[in-house]
């Protein structure tokens, strides 16, 4: 990373000093707030783990469990086992524990060497970590797809996901006030400064521009922060434009053409058509 660094200095290549060089994996940030999040349920997430164990260990004990489902006529037939490192199939396998709960209770009642039956007050419990985790689930699927750009989208799905986070901390429910206040704290950790990088993506989605900052900002920062914000990004943002413009006048004269007109002159013009926009 340093000697790429280097490389881009030496030509002249680091916009903003390498301000925007580095940045941490929205998705892994993402995983960090969950992890913290579900920690005070982790006792009956394994709970459900050592179920989906029990029940598929044996031939058995896998068709007395889909007898009871078949006789409760559930429509989801099959647990499902996570892989404890990635927190999105931790929340697939409450999900469809969820619809199997009353499953899991006949199931309780006929086989007596199954004694991991989360109670009535936990499986409430899951619910309500569910309902929150469904928007971290969200987000992380459209921010890791692969088909399609998606620095443009990560300021609409935090926004997002603030708004969860602050909903929950005002909650008059004391578990996802609790749970909540966790992962706030790992949101403001990383996300709590201005990101830069993810501002600038977003605006440079033609269907977004900087009415996306506009609509954002003052969902995620609160009072006079989030107007400073605002005009941090719109300020930098001319100042990038800047930077290449000199850039690009510097290859031309270095070619022996001719740099048409002044930069100052350009951005001049940039800011009065922005501000029209805006004024619409």
């Amino acid at each position: 990373m340093k000697l790429l660094k280097d490389s881009f200095r030496v030509k002249k290549k680091l916009f903003f000093g390498g301000r925007l060089f580095y940045v941490r994996c929205c998705a892994h940030i993402l995983n960090l707030m969950v992890k913290d999040g579900i920690k005070s349920v982790e006792y009956i997430i394994d709970k459900i783990r050592d179920t989906v164990n029990f029940v598929n260990a044996s031939e058995a004990r896998l068709v007395r469990f889909s007898e009871v489902v078949q006789q409760l006529q559930l429509h989801t037939r099959k647990l499902v086992m996570d892989c404890p490192t990635r927190w999105n199939s931790t929340y697939s396998m409450l999900t469809v524990a969820l619809r199997l709960r009353e499953a899991f209770f006949s199931y309780n009642e006929r086989e007596v060497a199954y004694v991991a039956c989360p109670t009535e007050e936990e499986w409430d419990k899951i619910e309500k970590v569910c309902d929150i985790l469904g928007f971290f689930n969200e987000a992380t699927d459209i921010i890791s797809g692969t088909d399609y750009p998606t620095a443009n989208l990560f300021l609409s799905q935090i926004c997002t996901i603030k708004k969860v986070l602050d909903d929950g901390a005002i909650s008059t429910d004391n578990f996802i006030v609790e749970m909540t206040k966790k992962m706030k704290a790992k949101f403001d950790k990383y996300w709590g400064e201005c990101n830069l990088l993810m501002a600038f993506g977003a605006v440079m989605d033609p269907r977004m521009k900087f009415v996306v900052i506009e609509f954002a900002y003052p969902k995620i920062y609160h009072g006079d922060e989030s107007m400073r914000n605002v005009q941090h990004v719109r300020c930098l943002l001319y100042e990038m434009y800047e930077e290449y413009v000199r850039s690009s006048e510097a290859e031309l004269d270095g070619d022996g053409g001719i740099a048409g007109g002044s930069s100052r002159s350009t951005t001049n013009s940039l800011q009065s058509v922005d501000h029209q926009s805006n004024s619409k």
